[in-house]
């Protein structure tokens, strides 16, 4: 089971994360592969008060919930179109396998993210106005 985001808190801290929200991202997992979201156990408190996951894709992957922590909206399970997701290459340029096909829909569907950062994955400038969902320009 791969943990694709983990809001455990293994350090058991007292101030806890409080409006945590993922935006614009996309969550993939190839057939047969098995994930889940970390949320913490009877050993391991939750790391967040609540969390918010707006306008990002679930491809192969169920929308995280854990009722009065995590709030999902405009959420997408169609497939993103990726070049070759899953592919087994290591380091930095393997992300080239993780960019959006010319014409997928993730390249228009996200919302605007204030003070975005200006740059993508390879250091692409991203137009503050961007709708991009993921973290690869085409």
């Amino acid at each position: 089971d791969v943990k694709l985001v983990n809001l455990a808190n293994y350090q058991k801290v007292s101030t806890l994360s409080e409006n945590t929200v993922f935006t614009n991202n996309i969550f993939y997992a190839k057939d047969g592969v098995s994930v889940s979201f970390g949320y913490g156990d009877i050993n391991t408190a939750p790391a967040f008060t609540d969390a918010t996951f707006n306008k990002n894709v679930f491809y192969n992957i169920s929308d995280p919930v854990w009722s009065g922590r995590i709030t999902v909206t405009d959420s997408m399970n169609e497939d993103p179109l990726l070049t070759d997701a899953g592919n087994t290459a290591n380091g930095f340029e393997a992300g080239q396998f993780y960019a959006p096909q010319s014409g997928s829909y993730v390249l228009e569907a996200g919302t605007i993210i204030e003070n975005n950062g200006g740059k993508d994955y390879f250091g692409n400038t991203v137009s503050p106005q961007s709708t991009l969902i993921g973290a690869i320009i085409v």
